[in-house]
């Protein structure tokens, strides 16, 4: 976007910019702050060419306002006035570059050139950012179903595995285990998938993620683990009032022929699979038109299970060897096992184990920083054939990433991050930052590093960025020592300066002087 109220003005930036920077694939101009305010609005711009002295809203506070509403827009300042006190105005809004009338045609488009730069660093990062974020949320619903599994199982030592124990909540806390079972899911299926969802939604927003579990990978039913926080004594007044809340919730949807099953309070969230038994248990019974609120009215105990926790433990250690033929012996071992233990009425069939297991893969694979394979598409598979496809091919796929991750030697690892050193290198970049690039752990990425190339790797981004730094010297004499520091990774010219002489045994400018 040009900014300008002088029509030769934006006539003569918009020539150069179709000249010599034909990557610019749209530009539109402004001919006061307030258009360019309501411009920005609909079609805001990566990068605004901005003047000072306008009528009405004026160059400094159309950028005020454009920075604050879209703090990604890059702001270069042309100006006729070399006034210091109006160049402090600017840089407290983060403007990129002030510059002078008339302009300077190549000064002008380097600083375009390296805005546009910046503007697509800001869309990478952002990109990074968003799917960084998705992993994350998709890395939190694989931990927290498989919490919950845990719960159902009484697997004590999973949890413990987890870090759920020592990490993720106070055990001494309470709490209670309830069960929405929607007995009408297989007719009207569209419709009531919706609902499901509808008031899924809902009750997480009702309870904070302190305060609740909730799983929604059974068709036909919604598991639904409360925690006590606040450690109230008065623990039955305490569920009775969230059970009020829940059904309250559930009848607001005009649900019809649901029942929501209540187990009863356990004093440690440890002990959640006899909870979950019961309120399992009390779901069973048809609620008819009416939504039905059923407490379990039995004996206290634990749910006899019989997943067969050892077979799982053996397969995953088999995972990591190269012998597909004994991981598939394994699971098909597994497989009979879980079978035999669906026996059980309260669970039905081995889909609902199998569930189970399916999850464990799933953390399995983020731990091996494995991508997470066909993880949100798990919970719409509700036939017990289809998920047991499923997690047979997600076993042996599997065990062809890990046989494939071990046969990437380390020095091609080490030429990626090179590359990546070389393609970023002005970039804010962390050896964090590579190691997630790699799929690899920090500590294990700076031993390799310096193992290969002999320097930390600080130490060679350093000096990849003073050499960059020497070359722009060398052949763009023009080009002002402090806007070099910022095309190599800088943003405080002093600290380049000192980095550079420090290195290089002289300044910047007396490098330069020395290579004419």
């Amino acid at each position: 976007m040009i900014v300008d109220d002088e029509p030769i003005m934006r006539k003569a930036v918009r020539m150069i910019l179709e000249k010599h920077v034909p990557e610019v694939d749209r530009i539109v101009e402004a001919e006061t702050g307030r258009a360019a305010v309501e411009l920005a609005a609909g079609d805001c711009p990566d990068v605004v060419c901005m003047d000072i002295k306008m009528s009405g809203i004026d160059g400094t506070e159309a950028t005020r306002i454009m920075k604050t509403m879209y703090p990604d827009i890059v702001v270069i300042v042309i100006s006729a006035f070399e006034d210091f006190g109006t160049v402090q105005k600017f840089m407290k809004y983060g403007i990129h570059a002030y510059l002078l009338k008339p302009l300077d045609r190549m000064e002008f488009v380097e600083e375009i050139r390296s805005a546009l730069d910046q503007a697509k660093q800001i869309r990478q990062r952002k990109r990074y950012e968003m799917s960084l974020q998705e992993h994350l949320n998709e890395l939190y619903e694989v931990y927290e179903n498989e919490i919950i599994y845990s719960f159902i199982l009484g697997d004590h030592e999973r949890l413990e595995r987890m870090h759920f124990v020592s990490a993720v909540q106070d055990i001494t806390m309470g709490g209670a285990a309830v069960v929405i079972r929607f007995h009408d899911m297989q007719q009207e299926r569209y419709q009531n998938r919706v609902l499901y969802q509808k008031i899924l939604e809902k009750l997480e927003k009702l309870f904070g993620k302190e305060q609740r579990l909730i799983s929604a990978l059974f068709q036909n039913e919604l598991l639904v683990f409360l925690y006590n926080s606040g450690k109230r004594q008065d623990y039955e007044a305490w569920l009775s009032e969230q059970t009020e809340k829940i059904s309250a919730t559930v009848r607001k949807s005009r649900a019809g022929n649901i029942s929501i099953g209540i187990g009863f309070y356990v004093e440690s969230v440890l002990d959640m699979q006899s909870s979950w038994y019961g309120a399992q248990k009390a779901a069973m019974s048809p609620a008819g038109e009416e939504v039905r609120v059923c407490w379990y009215d039995g004996q206290a105990g634990q749910a006899d299970c019989d997943y067969p926790v050892e077979t799982e433990q053996k397969l995953f250690q088999l995972l990591e060897k190269e012998d597909p033929s004994a991981v598939k012996e394994c699971f098909d071992e597994f497989f009979e096992e879980l079978s035999a233990a669906a026996a059980d009425p309260t669970f039905g069939c081995p889909g609902y184990y199998l569930k189970i297991f399916a999850y464990a893969v799933l953390r399995f694979r983020a731990e091996k920083k494995l991508d997470i394979i066909m993880g949100r598409e798990l919970e719409q598979i509700d036939d017990p054939v289809l998920l047991y496809k499923w997690c047979r091919y997600v076993v042996l796929k599997t065990n062809e990433d890990i046989e494939e991750l071990k046969k990437a030697e380390p020095h091609s690892l080490i030429e990626k991050a090179i590359q990546y050193i070389q393609d970023h290198y002005a970039d804010s970049l962390s050896l964090a930052d590579i190691a997630q690039e790699l799929n690899i752990s920090p500590f294990y990425f700076s031993r390799l590093f310096k193992l290969k190339t002999g320097k930390s790797y600080v130490e060679y981004l350093t000096d990849c960025r003073i050499e960059k730094a020497k070359y722009l010297l060398r052949s763009n004499r023009s080009m002002k020592i402090n806007h070099i520091a910022e095309k190599v990774g800088y943003s405080d010219p002093k600290y380049f300066s000192k980095r550079f002489t420090g290195i290089v045994g002289m300044t910047p400018a007396a490098y330069r002087d020395k290579a004419e």
